[in-house]
């Protein structure tokens, strides 16, 4: 059986998805830099930059002097009339992060009054319009969109999101076909995933990241991230797993699941009986709710956050057991709650809570880190197979 190896095309790429990267990461670097990084000779440098020039990739301009003599010419990226556009379509919220091939933000546009529709064609066509929006607003042509959800994605772009009664819903065929003719690349992940490759300001970046989304259904990512590697964030089902002493019948057929302890709805009713207010309507959102229980029953609300903290900090042990990553972190309805709850969840969080040393746990005050994530994700595509994926979309 004969292997067949790289072709001269299949190297080319591979050199400018390269140097794409190293731009993408670390700035403005010398061609003869580049060349040392890749291995590469001078002359053959010389026909790989003509050619991402020509495609308007990068531009060539003199750097610093280093003593003298002339100063070095640098590369950095350009690529003036593309963009990345990241898609997230939550049940609070709805909008899109827009940047730059360089990483550098154009803005977006926030729905937040939005809902992710439940019937996928709407959804569809949700995240054309907003790509549509984006593009308009940046003056650019996407060439790849990101969209995170809160669902399961699977091989040929299909997805199930139980909490919107989605089962192999061929999502990707549908944003193509509610984009028109050429669409750009696309993928589709979850929220939690994505989350994993938002804004980290924990300095670190060697490391196994863990991100815990706490919505209408619990969610847990998953990435490792290496410098100048292209990060693959993964999935894990934790919704379903037992929680000890309940028996509430869960959406999946089974009972006592996290899901039906830690929901966003179940802590939003739980909320509303312990502090005495009525029933919430299903519009009700849990800001709201917070805001009124701190004026009409502070003290019932203090001991419901010390019980919430309890549940959600054993949720955190499990991960950190189990995952051993170097940092967790926490989203969704948590970032919405006072201080009290953050200082009882620190209280729980030690090591004699259970939790290992060296695990830093925190929430994460950036309500964009999964649509700024994805939008990462999606550009990690083009950064991955530029010629291919550019050729496509243009």
């Amino acid at each position: 059986m004969s292997r067949r190896g790289l072709s001269g095309a299949d190297i080319r790429e591979r050199n400018i998805a390269a140097i794409l990267r190293i731009l993408r990461t670390e700035g403005p670097r010398s061609r003869s830099g580049l060349a040392q990084r890749l291995g590469l000779s001078r002359s053959g440098m010389t026909p790989i930059v003509a050619e991402m020039a020509e495609r308007g990739l990068v531009r060539e301009q003199a750097g610093v002097p280093l003593g003298r003599g002339r100063p070095p010419l640098m590369l950095s990226l350009t690529a003036d009339e593309l963009c990345i556009v990241g898609v997230e379509l939550r049940r609070d919220r709805v909008g899109c992060h827009v940047e730059a091939l360089d990483g550098s933000s154009l803005g977006g546009v926030d729905l937040s009054q939005e809902s992710i529709p439940e019937e996928p064609l709407r959804a569809a066509q949700l995240v054309a319009s907003l790509a549509r929006q984006a593009e308009q607003e940046s003056g650019r042509s996407a060439v790849a969109i990101g969209i995170c959800l809160p669902g399961t994605p699977h091989d040929g772009g299909r997805v199930d999101a139980p909490v919107l009664g989605w089962h192999d819903v061929p999502l990707v065929a549908l944003i193509e076909e509610a984009l028109g003719d050429a669409p750009p690349a696309l993928l589709v992940t979850d929220i939690a995933a994505a989350a994993t490759l938002g804004p980290d300001d924990t300095g670190s970046e060697d490391r196994l990241r863990a991100h815990i989304q706490f919505g209408p259904g619990l969610g847990l990512g998953i990435c490792e991230i290496h410098p100048g590697a292209s990060p693959r964030p993964e999935s894990r089902g934790i919704g379903h797993i037992a929680w000890p002493g309940t028996t509430s019948p869960c959406w999946c057929g089974a009972s006592g699941c996290l899901d039906t302890v830690l929901g966003l709805h179940v802590v939003t009713e739980e909320l509303h009986r312990r502090t005495g207010m009525a029933a919430p309507g299903p519009a009700v959102q849990l800001s709201a709710a917070l805001a009124e229980a701190r004026r009409a029953a502070p003290a019932e609300l203090g001991a419901w956050t010390d019980e919430l903290a309890t549940r959600i900090a054993w949720v955190v042990r499990m991960v950190a057991q189990f995952e051993e990553p170097d940092v967790i972190t926490l989203g969704g309805y948590v970032t919405a709650l006072d201080d009290r709850f953050e200082r009882a969840l620190r209280e729980r969080l030690t090591p004699a809570g259970g939790i290992p040393d060296g695990v830093a746990v925190h929430l994460s005050r950036n309500d964009d880190a999964a649509m700024r994530g994805v939008a990462t994700a999606a550009a990690n595509l083009v950064l991955d197979t530029p010629l291919t994926t550019l050729g496509t979309a243009r």
